[in-house]
């Protein structure tokens, strides 16, 4: 796994490997919320953007080189990937940059090609490629993959944020410690359930945009359970 992290995410991974803790939680700049068994961890590289991104096997990485640290425009890359469904609520402007970013209309084809920046011979082949760069992109956005200690590796869609924040938080937010119990992940609502053991977990990889999203409703419906209920006047 390749990632890219700020300097902030760097100083608290780095401390994290040298406490005690169960799962260490690291955050990336392409929407990635992922939570690693320390005793799952083989070895790990820390490379500055001044030195290189290379490690072991690197050839095998996929990586989209796309950083977009603002979880807003990945809300908006999600909306994109789902046929643009919801992609009224945000601004125009907005959502054609994050467009720009991710993906490439027939029309800019149109351009390249007259520009001659792409052989009209070789179009086909570039379009394909850049079709699999957003299709990653577009995982990011809607996928949680996870690995097992089998090596096997899972991507399922979760319905909904609060699903996935209801999922993880206890990885996430008190690094596995809290309960030795099974992860409960309900994908695809009430029609797929997948039970996970935390024990032959290696790692899992949340988007960030979701589950910061499924945060603030989870934190919005435990403040409306505690207000009071008006009480019944009497007649």
């Amino acid at each position: 796994m390749l990632l890219s992290i700020s300097e902030a995410a760097y100083d608290r991974l780095y401390q994290d490997l040298q406490d005690d803790k169960k799962f260490v939680t690291v955050e990336s700049l392409t929407n990635q919320t992922v939570a690693l068994r320390a005793k799952a961890i083989s070895d790990l590289y820390f490379s500055s953007e001044a030195y290189d991104d290379f490690g072991p096997e690197h050839e095998t990485y996929k990586h989209t080189g796309l950083q977009l640290p603002d979880t807003r425009d990945w809300e908006i890359i999600e909306c994109l990937a789902h046929d643009e469904v919801g992609i009224e609520d945000f601004d125009p402007v907005v959502v054609e940059r994050v467009r720009k970013a991710v993906m490439i209309t027939d029309e800019q084809y149109k351009q390249l090609v007259a520009d001659g920046r792409i052989k009209a011979e070789e179009l086909e082949i570039e379009r394909a490629k850049n079709n699999a760069a957003t299709d990653q992109i577009f995982e990011l956005a809607t996928r949680t993959t996870y690995q097992l200690s089998t090596g096997q590796k899972r991507k399922v869609y979760i319905d909904g944020s609060e699903a996935v924040y209801e999922a993880f938080w206890e990885l996430v937010d008190f690094d596995g410690d809290q309960d030795d119990g099974m992860i409960r992940i309900p994908a695809e609502g009430y029609h797929r359930t997948i039970f996970l053991n935390k024990d032959a977990l290696d790692y899992v990889s949340i988007p960030t945009h979701q589950f910061e999203e499924g945060s603030i409703e989870a934190a919005a419906e435990a403040i409306d359970s505690l207000e009071p209920k008006p009480k019944r006047q009497k007649r």
